[in-house]
């Protein structure tokens, strides 16, 4: 192999140099873009500790529901229907004024640990006649939950049209 002359050598010396700091260059916006990621994952992780942590102080919390929910809600036997849950619409928005304009049976459903009934209703009243519907209908004891809920304004001012679709709960049976 023949000797370089200075211009070869200075040409190969800057090559090299060339090649040296883009490499760099490369290598620390990698290094940075990483080190942005995970910044990113620690901060989830953070928020994920920081949630685990709030339900961890609230445990004897979570655990005394989860028996209160045990004891409490009602068992399903072969008996119960979903019309118990339609006449117990009904006797309640009798009493409170609200009339039920048409009402659904939805497919009823087994979640963890429970068979639910759902009904979806379209109602006609006045704000507080709903709101003392919705508020006697959804008592903890009763096991009823508004799934659904989208009000709209009536034919007459005073009047609101809703459309709610409400679930009640029970323990499934034991196996």
């Amino acid at each position: 192999m023949r000797q370089l002359n200075k211009s070869e050598q200075f040409l190969a010396t800057f090559l090299g140099l060339a090649i040296f700091i883009v490499g760099n260059m490369a290598a620390i916006s990698h290094m940075l873009a990483l080190g942005r990621t995970l910044n990113t994952k620690r901060s989830a992780l953070n928020e994920q500790k920081l949630v685990a942590d709030a339900w961890l102080a609230q445990s004897t919390l979570w655990g005394a529901r989860e028996q209160w929910l045990q004891a409490a809600r009602p068992a399903f036997t072969k008996e119960i229907t979903p019309a118990t849950l339609v006449r117990q619409m009904q006797d309640l928005s009798k009493a409170n004024g609200v009339k039920i304009l048409d009402q659904n049976l939805l497919e009823s459903a087994d979640v963890t640990g429970c068979h639910t009934f759902s009904i979806h209703l379209r109602l006609s009243g006045q704000l507080e006649q709903m709101v003392a519907w919705l508020h006697d209908l959804q008592t903890p004891s009763s096991f009823v939950e508004c799934t659904a809920f989208v009000c709209h304004q009536g034919v007459d001012s005073a009047e609101m049209e809703w459309e709610i679709t409400l679930t009640r709960y029970y323990s499934s049976p034991k196996a």
